[in-house]
């Protein structure tokens, strides 16, 4: 397994990633990401997660934390 980068080393973050980079890309560990259902995608016979995916995914984390304060802002209304 290559050794861990903190994110500031890297250029720029790849298209696609394997569980450790992809987990470290949304700021959490790979078991918490594997414990995820989040599609991947196989090359060869390694599972790669997508960067766009996972921007899809912390996206709908951030919608879901709006709604939730709006839900609130309403019934404290």
């Amino acid at each position: 397994m290559p050794a861990r980068l903190p994110p500031h080393v890297l250029p720029g973050w790849p298209r696609l990633m394997r569980a450790d980079m992809a987990a470290a890309y949304l700021g959490m560990g790979s078991g918490t990401l594997n414990s995820l259902e989040i599609p991947r995608v196989k090359a060869k016979s390694i599972m790669l997660y997508d960067r766009y995916t996972l921007d899809e995914f912390a996206n709908s984390l951030s919608r879901r934390i709006i709604e939730s304060d709006d839900e609130l802002v309403g019934r404290l209304g």
